[in-house]
This record gives C-alpha cells, sequence and structure tokens, in this order.
C-alpha cells in the first residue's frame, strides 16, 4: 500500500469528489493542477448520501439537468476516474495527527498513510431522538429519515406500515413520500415550529400531494411499546417552548422517523488546533449544512483549488 500523497481527502460524496476534481485541475485561482491524489471514504461505493437519494432534482446547476441522486454521483466518480484520482473505500479514518498522519482502518488491518495536505470532506450526521425530551422507552422502529432513505433505497427493506415523521425538513418530506409509495401509511408529520421546516415545493409534492397531514406548532412528548414502538404521544408547543400535555392525544404507529437536523461531522479534527494548521482545508456539508448538492459540490471544488495553490508554495 502506498504511504505518502500530496494530497489525501475524507469523504467520497458530493464535496469531496469536487474537491479532487478542483485541487486535480486547480482551474479556479488560476493555479496549476496537482496529481497524486488520494479519496478514502468508509462506504463500500463513493457518492456519499447521493446514493441513497433516488429522486430527482439533481444537477440542475452543474450539468444543466435533472439527475437522481446516483446518476449525479455517477457522472462525479466518472470525471474523477477520467482524470486518474485514486479512490479508496470500505476503510474508515480514526484519527488524524498534527504531523499530518492519517490513521485508517480496513480489511488490511491498520495502517498509517501520510498527506502534504488534507480536505476533510465527511459531510454531516443527523440529530438523533435522544437530544429530545422525549419520555417513554426506547423501543425498536425510530429511525432518522436518512437512515430509512437508505433501507429502503438501497436496501429494499420495509420499515413498518404506520409511520408519524417528527421534523417538516426536507428529507423528511422526501421520506413521507417514499414511505407512501412503497405502501407504508404516513399518519402525520409533526413539526415543533409554526411553519414547515423544508422548500414549499417539497411540501407540496411530497406531503398535499399524498394527502399526508402536517401539523405544526406540535412535537412527539411520548413513545409507547416495549420490544417495538407501538405509539406516540402528541402535544402542542407553547409559546415558551414548553410542550402543553392537557392538549395531547395519541397515535397508533409501529415506525417513527425523525428528521431533526443536521451536525457537520467534524470529530476527527476536534483535538486540533485547525486555525493553525494551513495545510488542512474543511469543504461541503462539514464545514457547513447546505441545502442544495450544487452548493456543496462547488464548496468541495473550491476547497480542492485552495489546497492545489497551497501545494504549488510548499
Amino acid at each position: 500500500m502506498k504511504k505518502d500523497y500530496r494530497l489525501i481527502i475524507i469523504g467520497a460524496g458530493p464535496a469531496g469528489l469536487s474537491a479532487a476534481l478542483g485541487a486535480a485541475h486547480g482551474a479556479a485561482l488560476g493555479a496549476g493542477g496537482i496529481n497524486d491524489i488520494l479519496v478514502i471514504d468508509r462506504n463500500p461505493d463513493p457518492g456519499g448520501l447521493l446514493r441513497q437519494c433516488i429522486h430527482t432534482g439533481f444537477g440542475q446547476r452543474r450539468f444543466g439537468e435533472a439527475l437522481t441522486g446516483p446518476e449525479y454521483a455517477g457522472r462525479l466518480i466518472s470525471l474523477v476516474n477520467a482524470a486518474g484520482i485514486d479512490i479508496m473505500t470500505d476503510v474508515s479514518v480514526i484519527n488524524i495527527s498534527s504531523d499530518r498522519t492519517v490513521t485508517i482502518a480496513g480489511e488490511d488491518g491498520v495502517n498509517r498513510l501520510h498527506a502534504d495536505a488534507l480536505i476533510l470532506a465527511s459531510g454531516c450526521r443527523e440529530r438523533a431522538i435522544g437530544s429530545l425530551p422525549v419520555s417513554g422507552t426506547r423501543p425498536a422502529g425510530v429511525f432518522s429519515a436518512g437512515s430509512v432513505q437508505k433501507m429502503i433505497n438501497i436496501g429494499g427493506y420495509s420499515v413498518g406500515t404506520r409511520a408519524v415523521i417528527l421534523g417538516s425538513g426536507d428529507v423528511g418530506l422526501i421520506v413521507a413520500r417514499r414511505l407512501t409509495l412503497v405502501g407504508c401509511e404516513v399518519l402525520q408529520v409533526v413539526e415543533k415550529e409554526g411553519v414547515c421546516g423544508g422548500f414549499i415545493r417539497n411540501k407540496q409534492q411530497c406531503l398535499d400531494a399524498f394527502g399526508i397531514p402536517l401539523i405544526t406548532g406540535h412535537t412527539v412528548t411520548n413513545l409507547y411499546g416495549e420490544e417495538r414502538i407501538t405509539g406516540v404521544r402528541v402535544s402542542p408547543v407553547r409559546e415558551n417552548g414548553y410542550a402543553d400535555e392537557t392538549l395531547a392525544y395519541d397515535l397508533e404507529c409501529d415506525v417513527l422517523i425523525t428528521s431533526l437536523g443536521l451536525i457537520p461531522e467534524t470529530d476527527l479534527i476536534r483535538d486540533l488546533d485547525a486555525s493553525n494548521l494551513p495545510w488542512l482545508f474543511v469543504c461541503g456539508n462539514a464545514r457547513k449544512v447546505q441545502r442544495f448538492a450544487d452548493d456543496v459540490a462547488d464548496d468541495g471544488r473550491l476547497a480542492g483549488t485552495y489546497a492545489a495553490e497551497y501545494l504549488k508554495v510548499v
């Protein structure tokens, strides 16, 4: 296994793949591109979350047409391959040290790589239900929206027959439609704020078009069930932010799906002084959660060009 690279990119989603292209071409800043680039991803295949987003609407700015997530990812992967950039999949990065050593773990065991520059394009993770003051047990059948996308669209699994969705972000709205299309009844989408959290077009296309009610100003305050969830309690939220249990009602369901927001995945650099490491670049949703894949890709491409500029002078 090769141990030394000019540039290592962690994450093979739209940000990481675009960062690799930006570094290879270096065009945006007028700098020449670099070679000897490695992209690392913990998943079996590159593409990041795009692989599980089978709906259309991606790539209209980048490629001038509406693509599904896998199609968008495929376009980027083809460009990366054509540029001769290496992609290492099914490998987890477990540590980044201040001397630019990247420790990885995979089927070949634990190995250490060295990079002259590093780009973190690790994306973001979903906020878990444990972050909310929800009473009751912790039964099976409680999933995040992104994990449901992966289970249905990639794994082909059924997650339940009667669902409640907590949170009206865009992923939650899209999952509501997907569940309906695979035969699961979506009882309600519950949103604590007074308005829908996702784009209006997603509300119209994913909820209104399928007759799925959106209940605003409410939240889930209790889970029922032991081994498997059997229901939830839905309570209105007062102006002070607390739930009003006197007006609460119960819904019978066998699955609760949460769409509670996203958190940048930056644990790998938590113990580093990122402000004093000129060789370290962060891009995409790891830098700031963004709503469009094209924005994530643009952010990655810019990080790649900056990394190329840095590497030209060191």
